[in-house]
């Protein structure tokens, strides 16, 4: 009797001990499969930050070199529309032939700087980020800093490309009666250009900064 009880616990026991061995194999292994997925992650998004990182320099370069040639087109412009012979100067003419004639005086390259257009400036690095869903893996803080400068970035272009398209492309700047009206508004167009310029350069700084191990 006493034999038989014995062996009933010993049974119980490696019972147990088999079920605490399958329970602990099954935690390892979600454990072991939970690290490695977050380790995965971990390495997407520093892959995900460094190319933001030079994403957001290349925009920076882009941005550094337009931005002075808006800020002198609006000197030049505001020194044309100052000068006493303008009338006669654009008299029979609408806005892009008054242009194209004064070319050399108001040292005209277009509404952007040779090579460079607002396509120019990428968000690709940051919509890959976006797309594999390694938002979550990221700080709270550093989030809100690469939502605000790409969103800052996407609509300050498309309200500006927007704007270009319905002024440019409709009939006044042909109106040859409305011409000194079109340069001036041309010339506000530079200062809108370059107003988004400069918050733009800047808010990329602090977004840089943000980053952590920006060097």
């Amino acid at each position: 009797m006493y034999k038989m009880i014995h062996m009933g616990r010993v049974r119980l026991l490696n019972v147990l001990a088999e079920a605490a061995l399958i329970v602990f194999s099954i935690l390892l292994a979600l454990y072991t499969n939970r690290w490695r997925e977050e380790h995965a992650a971990k390495q997407r998004v520093a892959r995900d930050l460094a190319a933001i990182r030079v994403e957001l320099r290349q925009n920076q370069a882009i941005l550094a070199d337009v931005l002075p040639y808006h800020q002198r087109e609006i000197e030049t412009f505001g020194r044309f529309l100052e000068r006493p012979d303008l009338e006669q100067r654009v008299r029979g003419k609408d806005m892009f032939e008054a242009v194209r004639d004064n070319k050399d005086v108001l040292m005209w390259h277009g509404v952007w700087q040779p090579h460079v257009t607002p396509s120019s400036l990428s968000d690709t690095a940051w919509k890959t980020a976006v797309a594999n869903g390694d938002l979550p893996y990221m700080s709270p803080d550093l989030v809100k800093a690469l939502t605000d400068y790409y969103s800052f970035q996407d609509s300050g272009l498309e309200h500006d490309i927007e704007l270009i398209s319905q002024i440019y492309m409709s009939p006044p700047p042909y109106d040859r009666s409305q011409t000194v009206t079109m340069l001036r508004t041309l010339q506000g167009t530079f200062s809108q250009l370059a107003d988004h310029e400069g918050s733009l350069l800047q808010q990329a700084d602090k977004t840089l900064q943000a980053i952590p191990g920006n060097r």
